[in-house]
């Protein structure tokens, strides 16, 4: 049983390990990898996210978000941000996990969609309406936007920055 045990955390030693090797080589600089280590171990500390998940899922969105022209303090920033709110708002690990793919999906194609803003939407709820309050667009006019592809990255960051004073608060106090 002892054995077994022990089997099992080495086993998830070894692929923290693996995901903190990734995560390194993403970021580049020590300073960018502690930083990103810095925001997983937040949310798996405040939020209640397991770590693998944190650092496999900071990983990805810091490769998408440095495609995009972006730095690991803008990917650490809408990690948190999406967390706190998916958690706020009465998600669970499982949901801030699919909220964070599509965002990291976002990120990679430079511009926002209405499929990716419509998985967002699915784990956060009131995503379109505070998304075209960040924007200062009206939720037609955000519809009308997707459907022209005229919805950018810097809109993205507003809607982040909204939620994350909205909910950044109330995110640490379910926990």
């Amino acid at each position: 049983m002892f054995r077994q045990q022990l089997g099992t955390v080495t086993d998830y030693s070894a692929r923290i390990d693996k995901l903190q090797i990734a995560l390194r080589g993403i970021v580049g600089s020590q300073a960018a990898y502690t930083q990103a280590m810095a925001a997983a171990a937040s949310v798996t500390r405040d939020l209640n996210i397991p770590q693998e998940n944190a650092i496999q899922a900071m990983t990805q969105l810091s490769a998408a978000v440095k495609g995009a022209g972006g730095t690991v303090s803008d990917s650490a920033f809408a990690f948190r941000a999406v967390s706190e709110a998916v958690k706020a708002t009465g998600g669970n690990a499982e949901q801030a996990d699919g909220a964070l793919l599509a965002l990291t999906q976002v990120f990679s194609k430079g511009k926002v969609s209405a499929e990716e803003l419509n998985q967002i939407a699915e784990r956060l709820p009131g995503t379109f309406v505070l998304f075209a309050k960040a924007a200062g667009m009206t939720g037609p006019q955000l519809q009308k936007a997707l459907q022209d592809g005229k919805v950018g990255l810097n809109d993205l960051m507003k809607f982040l920055q909204l939620i994350s004073s909205e909910y950044g608060q109330i995110g640490r106090a379910h926990v």
